[in-house]
């Protein structure tokens, strides 16, 4: 879904403050996050480049608000 009607965002040191509308996405259920670690606990940790720095997130593009498919 990331290419039609959708968006694939870098992950990698991403964080609430400096990207919290795509940082959202990554909280929802339908958000598919490609190489990225999760700690014991199963949080997602956004900082961990240790295995590779392409880290992504494939969102419908509805999970943005007031976005604009044009």
């Amino acid at each position: 879904f990331n290419f039609e009607g959708g968006c694939y965002a870098k992950t990698i040191k991403l964080s609430a403050e400096a990207e919290p509308e795509i940082f959202a996405t990554t909280q929802r259920f339908g958000t598919v996050l490609e190489n990225v670690v999760f700690d014991a606990g199963r949080v997602p940790d956004f900082n961990d480049g240790n295995l590779t720095e392409n880290t992504r997130c494939a969102y419908p593009l509805h999970f943005i608000p007031n976005a604009s498919k044009t």
